[in-house]
């Protein structure tokens, strides 16, 4: 099987397993395990990691700042979210945070799942409205629309990561399918030769196992195919490929 991607269940078991066996209260859930956890905030023990791009990993929408609305709030959208996965059941929405400071207010596009606790807020896109400025219905719609953008975005890698995970899965069903198609067609060949040597075999019974022989030859060189070809296209895990 290709090993370039991980399960993506199977890496989450990991980040869990290791939050739960942390000693350290620095790291209390898996997402803190995945994404670490920047030195100057460690001290506060505040639930949310920074990383390089900007992007705020957060325990919930109650952590930094206040969220005043979905990004369809501001917007004129026909929708409530994309579609996370394959088949239709999680999605990821777009919002906005709203910061104060001592500078003005800064309004936060953030992203957040109907399937999974945790939200990301996006840092650098943030629109400012400094102190004393009236802006703050532009500002807002400005990071609704980026909001909305990064959930598309985020949207789409996760439905590409369903399909790899569901032909990871679908290549190990498979493999497992091939190793018992082949220990059966073994297990044949020595009950048929066995059968020859002490001539108790009757020719319907020999052709009928023959038979039975090149099915598991077929299944196996059908098995082979299906896994060439999701290696080549992990899309067609997908019914609708």
């Amino acid at each position: 099987m290709n090993n370039q991607y991980m399960r993506s269940a199977h890496r989450l078991a990991i980040y869990r397993k290791r939050a739960s066996e942390a000693k350290t209260e620095y790291y209390k859930n898996w997402r803190q395990c995945r994404y670490g956890l920047m030195a100057g905030y460690r001290k506060n023990f505040q639930q949310f990691t920074m990383r390089d791009n900007g992007r705020i990993y957060a325990d919930s929408l109650e952590v930094i700042g206040q969220y005043i609305g979905a990004a369809g709030d501001y917007m004129r959208l026909k929708y409530t979210g994309y579609y996370a996965d394959n088949s239709g059941f999680s999605t990821i929405t777009g919002g906005v945070v709203k910061l104060r400071h001592s500078r003005g207010v800064d309004y936060i596009p953030v992203t957040f799942s109907n399937e999974y606790d945790g939200v990301t807020l996006y840092f650098n896109d943030r629109e400012r409205v400094e102190k004393g400025a009236q802006d703050h219905e532009n500002a807002i719609r400005a990071a609704a629309s980026g909001a909305d953008h990064h959930a598309e975005r985020e949207a789409e890698r996760e439905r590409e990561n369903d399909a790899k995970n569901a032909a990871e899965n679908e290549i190990y069903d498979l493999q497992n399918e091939i190793s018992e198609a082949k220990k059966a067609a073994r297990e044949l060949i020595h009950a048929i030769r066995a059968q020859r040597e002490a001539g108790a075999i009757q020719a319907p019974i020999c052709e009928a196992l023959i038979s039975k022989l090149k099915q598991y030859k077929n299944d196996v060189k059908a098995a082979r195919a299906r896994i060439a070809a999701l290696n080549d296209n992990f899309w067609l895990s997908i019914g609708a490929y």
